[in-house]
C-alpha cells in the first residue's frame, strides 16, 4: 500500500499507527485501514503548511507528534475523532519557534519529549494538561511510559526521578528496565543498576529472556544478565521475542530460530497474525 509520504515512525499495540512525511497519520487493524488523516501546520502559512509526523503511540487513544513546522501533540480516539491538541514552543528573546515532538508514549499518563535548542520531558494527563516538565541532557533517542517513565538520551538515562550516566538508544520494560547503547545492554530495578553486559552496537528485545544481536551474532541472556547461548548470525535490522521464540527481521526476509525463512517486502515492523513491513512510503502486510 502506497502512503502519502515516507514512513517516519510507527507504533504497534494491537492497532498499528504509522506517521509519515506530509502530515499523514494512518491507523490499521490487521490489514484493514481504520482511519487516515492529513495534518497541516496552524503556525506557518504559505509554502510551509506541510508538517512531518515524527512520533506516534497507541493504547486506548492515539497520540501523534509533529515536527517544528507545527510543534503539536494531537490526541485522537480510536475512531479518529480529535480529542485535543497542544503546541510546544521555544522562545528566545522576541523570537519563537515550534519545537519538534520527537517522542510520545502512553501509559498511566502521556509522556512527550520535545526538542529544539534543548530537550524536555513533559508528563500530561489524559486531557492534555501538564503534570510535570523537566529538562533533559542530550538529545532524545527513546521513551517509554508505563507505571514509570523512562527516557534515553545521547548522554543519560532517566527513570522517573533517577538519572544514570549511561547514554541510551532503546528501551524495554519487563520486570526490570532494559536499555541499550552502542557499547552495552544494562538492566535497572528501581534505583539499582542490576547488570551491564558489553556488546558491539547491539539491538535487542525482551520476553522471558533477553535476545541481543550485535556484529558477532545472537546472544541469549537471562533477565538477570546471565549469558545462556550464542549463535553466529548476520546482524538483522530488527530482533523480536515472540512467544518465547527469537525471530530475526532482515530487509526482505524473516528468520525463525528453528531455521524457517519467510520472504517479505521491506523492513519488518511487527510480527503477529500478520507481518507488517515497510520500505520508504510503502506499507506491506505479508
Amino acid at each position: 500500500m502506497k502512503l502519502g509520504g515516507k514512513i517516519l515512525c510507527h507504533s504497534y499495540n494491537e492497532l498499528l499507527v504509522i506517521g509519515c512525511e506530509n502530515g499523514w497519520v494512518y491507523v490499521f487493524d490487521g490489514k484493514d485501514l481504520v482511519w487516515a488523516k492529513k495534518l497541516s501546520s496552524t503556525y506557518y502559512r504559505g509554502p510551509f503548511h506541510d508538517v512531518n509526523v515524527i512520533s506516534v503511540a497507541v493504547d486506548d487513544i492515539v497520540v501523534v507528534g509533529t515536527d517544528f513546522a507545527d510543534g503539536k501533540v494531537y490526541a485522537f480516539d480510536l475512531d479518529g475523532k480529535k480529542l485535543w491538541e497542544r503546541q510546544f514552543m521555544s522562545i528566545m528573546g522576541c523570537w519563537e519557534r515550534p519545537n519538534d515532538i520527537v517522542a510520545v508514549d502512553i501509559g498511566k499518563n502521556i509522556a512527550v519529549c520535545d526538542e529544539w535548542m534543548n530537550s524536555s520531558l513533559n508528563i500530561l494527563d489524559r486531557k492534555g494538561n501538564t503534570i510535570e516538565r523537566r529538562e533533559l541532557e542530550g538529545f532524545v533517542n527513546a521513551l517509554r511510559q508505563e507505571d514509570i517513565t523512562v527516557v534515553g538520551t545521547t548522554k543519560k538515562t532517566y527513570i522517573d526521578g533517577m538519572e544514570i550516566d549511561f547514554p541510551c538508544q532503546d528501551i524495554r520494560v519487563k520486570d526490570f528496565v532494559f536499555c541499550s547503547n552502542d557499547e552495552c545492554i544494562f538492566a535497572v530495578d528501581g534505583k539499582d543498576l542490576l547488570w551491564v553486559e558489553k556488546f558491539e552496537s547491539p539491538i535487542f528485545d525482551v520476553g522471558e529472556f533477553v535476545a541481543v544481536c550485535d556484529d558477532r551474532g545472537l546472544h541469549i541472556l537471562s533477565l538477570d544478565g546471565e549469558r545462556l547461548e550464542f549463535k553466529r548470525v548476520d546482524k538483522p535490522q530488527r530482533v523480536f521475542v515472540v512467544d518465547d521464540e527469537v525471530i530475526l527481521g532482515y530487509r526482505n526476509r524473516i528468520l525463525w530460530s528453528d531455521g524457517r525463512v519467510r520472504r517479505i517486502r521491506g523492513i519488518p515492523i511487527y510480527i503477529d497474525n500478520v507481518i507488517a513491513s515497510y520500505e520508504s512510503d510503502e506499507l506491506f502486510f505479508n
